[in-house]
């Protein structure tokens, strides 16, 4: 399984990772993994100034036909304060 992922913000995107969740048809979590993602750098002008870019990249042994599979992104730090 792949992704990318984009910022809302000019902030970018927080510290964090990835919850990667399979879950059968009948509800129940078949497996689960946790995934960190990459900052996407490029090298041009354009490319570095594309604040919040990243992707993600994980292999599963199995998925069963018919299965969910949810990527949630679980920030650990970097929140906005008020």
């Amino acid at each position: 399984m792949q992704g990318t992922l984009s910022s809302y913000s000019s902030y970018g995107l927080p510290e964090g990772y990835i919850l990667i969740s399979i879950t059968s048809e009948e509800g129940t979590i078949v497996e689960t993994k946790q995934v960190r993602y990459r900052k996407f750098v490029g090298t041009s002008r354009w490319s570095r100034n594309r604040f919040g870019r990243a992707f993600f990249y994980s292999e599963f042994d199995f998925i069963p036909k018919d299965a969910f599979v949810t990527a949630e992104l679980i920030a650990v730090s970097g929140l906005m304060e008020e």
